[in-house]
């Protein structure tokens, strides 16, 4: 690890032009779409509770496969399926917001967390774009035969936190007074 030039990742892990980031991103919200609509459904037949946690951990496992690819194809159809499981992840949320808050405090409750979340995700950008343009900067380090740069590492411990955080919610949204 050293200072270096900065690796984008659709360039030097996907070896393709920037150009077609557009397309990436068109496929990620398609499969966010449909994860939206699936969620729903899934939502009616598996519960909210479980769509929620299960599409965190197939959504982080995704993740994590998306970061190490090394096919621009193959990234258009992980990046639809990581798509697929946050869009139902999100629309198995509003159930377990209306089931475990009380209806008098819905408009107060929301009120805080939209915002909340949005600072969340300011705040996780600047710090992958930190890491990305100083700790990381320049990496390029093999690990038993596994290449590693600053933009799939941190896609792949985004990936890790998220799985985990999945798994550390089964217990509480099995909990019947949980959920």
């Amino acid at each position: 690890m050293g200072a270096g030039p900065r690796r984008p990742f659709l360039r030097d892990n996907l070896h393709t032009s920037a150009s077609w980031l557009g397309t990436l991103y068109a496929a990620i919200g398609i499969g966010s779409v449909a994860g939206a609509l699936a969620g729903g459904w899934a939502g009616h037949r598996i519960g909210p509770a479980r769509v929620f946690w299960l599409a965190m951990v197939l959504g982080g496992v995704l993740l994590l496969v998306y970061s190490r690819l090394t096919q621009f194809p193959a990234a258009l159809a992980v990046g639809s399926l990581v798509g697929l499981m946050f869009g139902a992840l999100n629309a198995a949320a509003p159930p377990l917001f209306l089931a475990a808050i009380p209806q008098s405090l819905m408009g107060r409750v929301m009120s805080v967390f939209n915002p909340l979340q949005q600072v969340a995700n300011i705040i996780s950008i600047a710090v992958a774009g930190l890491l990305a343009g100083t700790v990381l900067r320049g990496l390029h380090q093999g690990v038993a035969g596994v290449e590693f740069g600053p933009v799939d590492t941190i896609f792949a411990a985004s990936a890790v936190f998220i799985i985990v955080g999945g798994l550390v919610m089964i217990s509480p949204l099995s909990d019947p007074k949980g959920a």
